[in-house]
């Protein structure tokens, strides 16, 4: 799978370093300093044992320099201690590839977290839609702008228009003038910042018939700010016939 990809990445990234080092110079080259970057990314991508893994190869290809510089035949001229001694070295990569490991676990484990909580954001926010969608009552939102950002489908029913048509556009553009009062309510609640409960109105219907409409208000607030405007409503033709019966 992936980590064996990764931990073959690492191999072939430390054979090249050691082949690198070994024809410029071997324990001299400048090459050697690249292992320590092979550790860091072992150590990132594969955690503690990638790391680890990583450090000891790097070790023993630092260790394995001399030997294969000799069988390439390639002349090594110190350096006058520009890099440091083997045991340094060695203690150095090893180091950093438990310090890579460490890191490279807080990485993971940041990104485990992040992806978890985005999956329960997205079963939230489909168990909202399912349950918006299935509700008898309208649910009408805007955002600061009084720009229309949802309608359920009772919504579209008791109001006459589409999702499609009236989302992205001012709410005084996506609700005609049949529904004017329920326009004007929202606006005035996205103005003043103060809901209004259990309202009143007449509206017109698609098919021209008076509706009357009971709705509340609400404006949605996020770290103290105003982030848009809720009505939540629904049709009161049956109730006001029954009242009329009575």
């Amino acid at each position: 799978g992936l980590m064996v990809q990764t931990y073959l990445h690492l191999v072939a990234d430390l054979a090249l370093v050691t082949y690198l080092a070994s024809q410029t110079g071997g324990r001299d080259s400048q090459f050697v300093l690249f292992y320590a970057l092979v550790v860091i990314t072992g150590g990132v991508l594969a955690r503690v044992p990638g790391g680890l893994f990583a450090s000891a190869g790097a070790c023993a290809g630092f260790l394995m320099l001399p030997w294969l510089a000799g069988l390439s035949g390639v002349v090594t001229t110190p350096t006058s201690g520009a890099l440091p001694k083997p045991e340094l070295l060695v203690a150095f990569l090893t180091m950093t590839g438990v310090l890579a490991g460490v890191l490279g676990e807080r990485v993971h484990r940041t990104r485990d977290d992040l992806e978890r909580t985005e999956r329960e954001l997205n079963r939230v926010r489909v168990d909202n839609d399912v349950i918006l969608r299935h509700l008898a009552t309208g649910v009408f939102t805007v955002d600061p702008e009084g720009v229309v950002a949802y309608l359920n489908p009772a919504a579209e029913s008791v109001l006459g228009v589409r999702t499609m048509e009236s989302r992205g556009r001012h709410v005084s553009v996506a609700l005609p003038e049949r529904l004017a009062p329920l326009r004007d309510l929202v606006l005035e609640t996205l103005r003043s910042g103060k809901g209004r409960a259990r309202a009143e109105l007449r509206v017109q219907g698609a098919t021209g018939r008076q509706l009357p409409i009971g709705v509340s208000t609400n404006v949605l607030m996020h770290e103290g700010g105003l982030t848009g405007v809720v009505a939540v409503f629904q049709d009161l033709t049956e109730v006001r016939e029954m009242e009329r019966r009575a």
